[in-house]
C-alpha cells in the first residue's frame, strides 16, 4: 500500500522489468531489499507501517562516506531553552497549571522523499518490493531519498540549513 502511495504521490516509478531497468541503467543497476516495520496503530485500530529500503544490508552505507556532521540539539535542551526565555521574559508559554512545559514533535509526510536523488545516483537505489497479492518482487527506481540510507540524514539536513539562510539573507 505505502508503495502504491508512494508510485502515486511520484516519488517512486510504477512497476519495471529486467528489460526495462536494463536498458534505462545499464547491467549494474543496484537493488535494495524494501520491509515493512510496524509502528503501531491509527484511530481505527489499523496498523501503522514504515517502509524502510535497507541500504545496509548490500553495503550501500558502508560504501557512502560523509565528512559532515549533523548537528541536532536534545528535546532536552530545546525545552530547557523554552523554560529559561520564559523565565527572563515573565511569560508562560504553556497553560499547564502546574508550569511544566509540555513537548511534541510532529513528523513530515515523506520527509525524506521531499528531496530528490540525483539522477545519476537512482540506478543504485532500485526497490525490489513484495506485492502482497500477486507474491511477485517488483523492482522501481526510487527518486526521493530513501528511508534506510545513511546519505539521506545528511541529504535532507541540507535543505533545511539552506532554508535557514535564504531565511536570514531574507
Amino acid at each position: 500500500v505505502k508503495t502504491l502511495k508512494e508510485e502515486k504521490a511520484g516519488t517512486m516509478s510504477p512497476c519495471m522489468s529486467h528489460d526495462e531497468l536494463v536498458a534505462k541503467h545499464g547491467p549494474l543497476y543496484n537493488v535494495v531489499r524494501r520491509f515493512g516495520i510496524h509502528q503501531g496503530y491509527d484511530d481505527q485500530g489499523q496498523p501503522i507501517y514504515r517502509a524502510i529500503d535497507d541500504h545496509s544490508e548490500n553495503d550501500n552505507n558502508k560504501a557512502a562516506v560523509r565528512r559532515q556532521k549533523v548537528d541536532l540539539a536534545s528535546v532536552n535542551a530545546i525545552m530547557l531553552m523554552i523554560r529559561l526565555v520564559a523565565i527572563v521574559s515573565g511569560h508562560e508559554f504553556w497553560p499547564d497549571p502546574d508550569g511544566d512545559p509540555k513537548g511534541a514533535s510532529e513528523d513530515m509526510t515523506g520527509a525524506y522523499r521531499q528531496c530528490p536523488l540525483a539522477m545519476r545516483q537512482v540506478l543504485l537505489a532500485i526497490t525490489a518490493c513484495l506485492n502482497p497479492d500477486s507474491l511477485a518482487v517488483e523492482l522501481r527506481e526510487m527518486w526521493g531519498q530513501p528511508f534506510g540510507a545513511s546519505h539521506a540524514v545528511h541529504n535532507f539536513n541540507r535543505l533545511s540549513c539552506w532554508l535557514c539562510r535564504v531565511v536570514r539573507r531574507v
